[in-house]
């Protein structure tokens, strides 16, 4: 390894270690992860040139890594940002393996194999890197990446015995805690840990990938030739497989189709609910699509054979499996139409649209793959790239946005006289949902329009404690639509939202007088004039939630937090302004976010949850 090299290995591990601190300490993901990505995708281009590795692959994966990397500018669903930070991970890791081999030319098991040989690697190649390195008076080189190992193994040692001293003596803590905050250590120690994984990794799975391992040799002819005849004895083992999976795809249609035209009553009287329904055909489909890539797989081992006999049957038994695909992907389609229709549109129905047509598309290469003479590695590597392409248009589409724009749709066409429109699970939805939700507003009347004003001033609650926790770095077009829209339209808001408000305190008085609750009167004051919190549901019942944290308005300093909230709860807080975040009894709901101010004198304030 020249001296150019290992000082490009280097410095792009320092550059993406450092970008990494900077950008990603206290901060959620938005345009910092753009700028990451720009710059990691500079440091690995620029040691794959210095190493004479550059090359189609590596250039094509980093430019749609960095087109995904775009959509935490726009998309603000947790789910998307969640599975696509867990793709964009799976091709960095396909990214470092095109070092030495070029993505179009992995057989189909390196897909699973190189993630996992690169993350090994990425955890134990540093070792190999202080293993291998050899000291010498003229590489001063050698002594310098030394060093720099021997102090981060050494800084992390020094952070725990410094813990454990000052745990041991008083007066040591005392001096260390009159030099140093506790905050001041805890954030040295984060800082610290963030840039050691991070170069540890970098420096591990670049060293590996520009030394250790090697440029491969094209195989030998008679290598070649036995692997042929070794693959052409299974013809008719693989024949008999396809021929009975086949088979198998044609009793599954007999059933989607019979599913599909027998109407609502079949799948009810089958034991089915709506959900239960469009659950199974979209599973379904996924286990199809399973077998049929090994379908494929099948295929593409045979057709290798030089008898164009065996060639000819393999290609019409993968079109045939292919023309049997089509009509569960249409029955799928169709079990989603009858839900969606009933209850409406949400993110597993809108996602399960999208996968099918993704599926459609990939049956099509497939079909390319069989009648053309395209190779394994490049049909794999198209697959590669339709992925990608399609989970970029995904996180562009911003689906959350076309649910609500459905949904309201749906409600505006109902002329039945108990129409229904979940405003509440918009809600939960992105700030995507927030530009459909004020032109419904502005348009709507009655209740409908009261209890989605209500929802749009809770939204602007929970925007404002996420900008109060936000810097720049997290910046996200939205985030910040959702906000502009709801402050131009904000009187209106106010006004409709006090409506509802009012109307749900209205059930609650009556709710409680009916009860007759004791401890509402003065004789059961568990607070003694300070204030106690009381969280109504919707229908104006008592609401409770869990997890309860209070939080000064300007700067989010901390002051009061219960694990679990109940009536004998009391809080004293002075005049002023107030954020208060909580949970119901479903994680899965979104966070409750309330902003409140206390005026002084009350010794009651209520909300009303969104549940």
């Amino acid at each position: 390894m020249t001296s150019t090299k290992k000082l490009s290995v280097i410095l792009s591990t320092l550059l993406v270690s450092f970008s990494c601190v900077v950008l990603f300490y206290k901060a959620g993901l938005g345009l910092n992860f753009v700028v990451f990505n720009l710059i990691l995708s500079a440091a690995l281009l620029g040691s794959a040139y210095i190493s004479k590795r550059l090359n189609g692959s590596m250039v094509t994966n980093l430019v749609l890594m960095s087109l995904m990397s775009f959509t935490y500018l726009i998309n603000t669903s947790t789910i998307i940002r969640v599975v696509y930070f867990g793709i964009w991970s799976y091709f960095l890791l396909l990214t470092f393996g095109t070092f030495t081999d070029k993505n179009n030319k992995y057989p189909y098991y390196k897909y699973i194999t190189v993630p996992i040989e690169q993350s090994v690697m990425g955890a134990i190649g540093a070792i190999l890197t202080l293993s291998s390195i050899r000291i010498t008076k003229s590489n001063w080189l050698n002594t310098a990446i030394r060093i720099g190992i021997g102090l981060a193994f050494a800084i992390p040692i020094l952070i725990v015995f410094l813990g454990l001293l000052m745990s041991a003596d008083l007066a040591f803590r005392e001096i260390i805690l009159n030099i140093f905050s506790v905050e001041f250590l805890k954030d040295l120690f984060n800082l610290t840990l963030i840039f050691i994984v991070t170069t540890w990794f970098m420096l591990g799975i670049l060293f590996y990938n520009l030394y250790k391992k090697k440029l491969p040799e094209e195989a030998k002819n008679n290598k070649n030739n036995k692997k042929i005849e070794k693959t052409s004895r299974f013809f008719i083992e693989g024949t008999t497989i396809l021929l009975l999976v086949e088979l198998l795809f044609m009793i599954f249609n007999v059933i989607q189709l019979t599913y599909m035209f027998g109407g609502e009553q079949l799948i009810t009287s089958g034991g089915y609910t709506y959900s239960e329904y469009a659950r199974k055909g979209f599973f379904e489909l996924i286990v199809v699509s399973v077998i049929a890539l090994i379908l494929i797989g099948f295929i593409l081992k045979i057709k290798k054979t030089d008898t164009t006999v065996k060639s000819f049957v393999m290609k019409g038994l993968g079109l045939f499996g292919l023309f049997l695909l089509l009509p569960m992907t249409l029955s799928s389609y169709y079990r989603l139409y009858l839900y969606e229709s009933e209850y409406g549109f949400t993110r597993l129905r809108m996602y399960s649209h999208v996968f099918i047509v993704f599926l459609i598309i990939i049956f099509i290469w497939f079909a390319v793959k069989i009648i053309s003479k395209l190779k394994e590695n490049t049909f794999l590597y198209g697959i590669q790239i339709i992925s990608l392409v399609a989970l970029i248009i995904t996180g562009f589409a911003r689906f959350d946005s076309a649910i609500a724009y459905f949904n309201i749709k749906r409600y505006e066409n109902d002329t039945s006289s108990d129409k229904e429109l979940d405003v509440s699970y918009l809600y939960g939805l992105s700030y995507d949902t927030t530009p459909k939700l004020i032109d419904f507003f502005k348009r709507s009347e009655g209740d409908i329009k009261e209890e989605t004003a209500f929802f749009l001033r809770s939204k602007y609650d929970l925007i404002q404690y996420v900008e109060k926790k936000s810097d720049l770095r997290d910046f996200n077009f939205s985030n910040e639509i959702a906000k502009n829209q709801i402050l131009d339209n904000w009187d209106e808001i106010v006004k409709y939202s006090n409506i509802y408000t009012q109307k749900v305190m209205d059930k609650y008085e009556n709710n409680q007088n009916d009860a007759n609750f004791g401890y509402r009167y003065e004789d059961y004051d568990y607070c003694n004039n300070r204030i106690e919190f009381r969280f109504i549901s919707r229908e104006g019942h008592q609401d409770w939630l869990s997890d309860i944290t209070i939080y000064k308005f300007n700067d989010l300093e901390k002051v009061a937090s219960n694990s679990f909230h109940t009536y004998e709860d009391c809080y004293e807080l002075e005049p002023g302004k107030y954020i208060l975040t909580g949970h119901d009894y479903d994680p899965w709901n979104p966070k409750e976010v309330f902003v409140f101010e206390v005026l002084g004198g009350e010794d009651e304030l209520y909300f009303i949850t969104k549940d």
